[in-house]
């Protein structure tokens, strides 16, 4: 059984990820993928991986082994806020993924519009993952690359969220 780490990342950026890739500090192989969060999970570039928006900061390692090790075979929610899986963060199983239809997501309204629903139809077919924190919303909000974010964290993940409401760019 092949695992390992899949990040979802943007062209512009390159800040983002270089903080990611360097809080990373596991043994599991990372592939990058220059695409919109459910386009790169739907490549299953390994039989079980953890998908991390490039936006995000590990701030324990020991995730990794929990999620491939203790918790093999099974799929691992990293938040629920506000719903499974929420902003993506989880570990995905292959094989249901090849079971599932994909949305064409050609922009991030798309992202957020089929965050819930489509992760809806994921936890329909294995209703006892696991669950390994959340990740709610916070009063905290900072400047960062050329952004302002809301940093939200657990004792896992940290998450620079560039969007936290819909906009209306996003119709």
């Amino acid at each position: 059984m092949t695992q390992g780490i899949v990040i979802g990342a943007t062209l512009d950026g390159h800040e983002w990820l270089t903080q990611l890739l360097t809080s990373i500090t596991a043994v599991y192989p990372i592939a990058v993928v220059y695409d919109w969060e459910l386009n790169a999970i739907k490549m299953c570039l390994f039989d079980e991986f953890v998908f991390l928006p490039q936006s995000t900061e590990v701030l324990d390692n020991a995730l990794f082994d929990l999620c491939f090790k203790t918790y093999a075979g099974r799929s691992v929610s990293l938040s629920q806020y506000c719903t499974h899986f929420g902003m993506y963060l989880g570990k995905y199983r292959s094989d249901l993924l090849r079971n599932m239809s994909f949305p064409d997501i050609t922009h991030k309204g798309d992202a957020v519009r089929f965050e819930g629903n489509w992760m809806e139809a994921y936890v329909a077919q294995e209703p006892d993952y696991v669950t390994l924190g959340n990740l709610p919303h916070s009063e905290v909000f900072v400047e960062r690359f050329g952004r302002l974010n809301m940093v939200v964290e657990n004792q896992w993940l940290r998450r620079w969220k560039g969007s936290w409401q819909w906009k209306e760019e996003w119709h």
